[in-house]
C-alpha cells in the first residue's frame, strides 16, 4: 500500500519534529529519546524519502549522520532503515563528484575555465566522514559569462539540456536576472543536475515584472575567483575548486540567498554544522573576514551562525548552554533577520509542535491558509 502524499500542514509538522530530533543528538542537548519519538512518528522509507522537498532531505541525511556518530549500533527504531537511505545517499554523492571531475575536465579541453562550487567541493577537498556523506543535491560549476555560451554547447553536445526556471519567460531574461542555468541529463534520470554559474547571488532579490532579479558579484570577482582557483587531484583525477577564502564566500553568500525573506530551521541546522565542519577543515581562515564589504545583514547572519553552531556542535561551548531548543533559535535569529516577528514565529512554532501537538496541527492549518490568503510562501 503507497504512503499517502504529504499536505502542507504535515510537511510543516515533520521540518518541526526533524529540528528537535536533528538537535536532540547534538552535544548541546544529548536526548535520544526525542530522536526515536521522531523515528517512531516519521518511519524513514524511499517513498517518505520522494515526498520530502531538496531542504528536508538534507535534514534527515544530517539526521542519520549524527545517527551514525552517537549510535553506531543503530539502537534506535527504525534507526536501519535511515541507514539504508543514508547508504544510497553515499553512492549518489560519489556519482555526483565523478560527474563534477569529469565535466570540469571536458570544459577544460573545450577551452572553458571553470571551477567546481558547494557541496562537491567540499567532498574533494577533504578526508572527513562528514564531507563524504554530507548530501550533494545536484553539481555547481562555475564559468565566466563570457564563455557562457561556449560552456553551454560543450554540455549539450554532452547530452544535456537547459531546465528553463519557471520564473522567467526566456533564457536571456533568465540571464540578465539570474546567476546559474540547470542541465539535465536527457534520458538519464539517474544523473545529477547540473547548475552551470556564471555569478553567484550577492545580497537582495526584487521582485520584478520580469521575475525576482538578483544582486550579483561583478564580473570582475568572478574573473578573479576563476584566475585563483585552486587545482587538486581526486584519486588521481585533476579537478579545480576555488581557493579557501573564495570558497568560504561562496558558502556565505549562498547561505544569505537560501535565507532571503526565509527561515527554515533545517536550513539554519545544516547551515550551522556546514560552518562548524568548514571551521575545522579551515582553521586558519577567519570566517567573518571573507564576509568584507558585503552588506550589514550578511556580516550579522555570520556572526549569528557562528555563534549559533558553536553552541550546538563545540563540545566545550555546548556545556555551557541550558537554552531550550525555540530559545536558541531565537536568540540566534532575532540578532540579524530584517523582522524580529519572523524569529518569533520560529519560536511558537518550535515551542508547539511539542508541548501542545493537536492545537499546533490545527493553528498551522489555519497559518497556511492565511498566508496563502496574503500571497506569502514563507515558512519557518
Amino acid at each position: 500500500m503507497a504512503m499517502p502524499n504529504f499536505d502542507k500542514a504535515q510537511k510543516y509538522e515533520f521540518q518541526c519534529d526533524l529540528a528537535h530530533a536533528i538537535l536532540a543528538l547534538t552535544p548541546a542537548y544529548k536526548n535520544p529519546a526525542v530522536t526515536a519519538d521522531f523515528l517512531t512518528k516519521w518511519p524513514p522509507s524511499e517513498e517518505r524519502w520522494k515526498q520530502l522537498d531538496k531542504h528536508l532531505k538534507h535534514g534527515l541525511n544530517l539526521l542519520a549522520q549524527l545517527l551514525y556518530e552517537t549510535h553506531p549500533k543503530a539502537s534506535l527504531p527504525n534507526q536501519k532503515a535511515l541507514h539504508k537511505l543514508q547508504e544510497a545517499i553515499e553512492v549518489h554523492n560519489l556519482i555526483c563528484v565523478t560527474d563534477a571531475i569529469s565535466l570540469c575536465g571536458l570544459l577544460k579541453l573545450g577551452g572553458v575555465e571553470c571551477a567546481i562550487l558547494k557541496g562537491v567541493s567540499y567532498y574533494l577537498l577533504s578526508d572527513d566522514s562528514y564531507f563524504q556523506s554530507r548530501l550533494s543535491s545536484d553539481i555547481d560549476l562555475l564559468v565566466s559569462r563570457e564563455n557562457l555560451a561556449k560552456a553551454i554547447k560543450i554540455l549539450e553536445k554532452d547530452g544535456y539540456q537547459i531546465n528553463m526556471s519557471p520564473y522567467y519567460r526566456t533564457l536571456e531574461v533568465q540571464s540578465s536576472n539570474y546567476y546559474e542555468y540547470t542541465l539535465i541529463k536527457k534520458l538519464e534520470n539517474l544523473k545529477p543536475e547540473v547548475g552551470l554559474h556564471w555569478t553567484l547571488p550577492k545580497g537582495e532579490v526584487k521582485d520584478t515584472p520580469e521575475g525576482p532579479c538578483f544582486e550579483i558579484l561583478p564580473e570582475t570577482r568572478i574573473s578573479e575567483m576563476l584566475r585563483s582557483k585552486k587545482e587538486i587531484h581526486w584519486k588521481g583525477l585533476p579537478a579545480s575548486v576555488l581557493s579557501e577564502k573564495d570558497l568560504i564566500t561562496n558558502f556565505l553568500l549562498n547561505i544569505d540567498r537560501d535565507f532571503m525573506g526565509q527561515i527554515n530551521t533545517i536550513r539554519w541546522i545544516r547551515s550551522a554544522k556546514d560552518f562548524f565542519e568548514l571551521s575545522k577543515l579551515f582553521p586558519e581562515i577567519s570566517f567573518e573576514s571573507c564576509v568584507g564589504d558585503q552588506n550589514e545583514r550578511i556580516q550579522k547572519q555570520t556572526a549569528g551562525l557562528h555563534q549559533f553552531s558553536n553552541t550546538v556542535f563545540n563540545e566545550k561551548e555546548a556545556a555551557k548552554n541550558h537554552a531550550a531548543v525555540p530559545n536558541l533559535f531565537y536568540s540566534s535569529l532575532e540578532t540579524w533577520v530584517p523582522n524580529k516577528r519572523h524569529a518569533g514565529e520560529v519560536w511558537f512554532a518550535l515551542t508547539l509542535s511539542k508541548k501542545q501537538p493537536v492545537l499546533f496541527r490545527i493553528l498551522v492549518k489555519i497559518y497556511i491558509m492565511l498566508k496563502q490568503w496574503l500571497g506569502e510562501k514563507r515558512f519557518p
